[in-house]
């Protein structure tokens, strides 16, 4: 399952960076729509609230959370790299 929640936290996290305007003007090439950007920042803290939830509820929540935290860690290091790579 530790599989499932950084899967849980790579989303949330590229659902945030989307909702920001230098990322989504770095990937799609013109700003999000403020609805959009609401919508993105929602779907972000959903899917990180998942994955804490799956994190706790499969290993308790001494492991789980850190387990979740290591997840945001290791999410949030493929993302910038996936970012960062990504020419202007």
């Amino acid at each position: 399952m530790i599989w499932l929640t950084l899967a849980l936290s790579f989303a949330g996290l590229s659902a945030f960076a989307l909702g920001m305007d230098v990322h989504h003007r770095a990937v799609f090439a013109h700003k999000p729509a403020p609805r959009l950007r609401r919508n993105l920042q929602a779907g972000g803290a959903l899917l990180q609230s998942l994955s804490l939830a799956l994190a706790i509820l499969t290993a308790g929540f001494g492991v789980g959370f850190v387990e979740w935290i290591a997840g945001l860690a290791a999410g949030g290091f493929a993302l910038s790299l996936l970012l960062s790579s990504r020419g202007r």
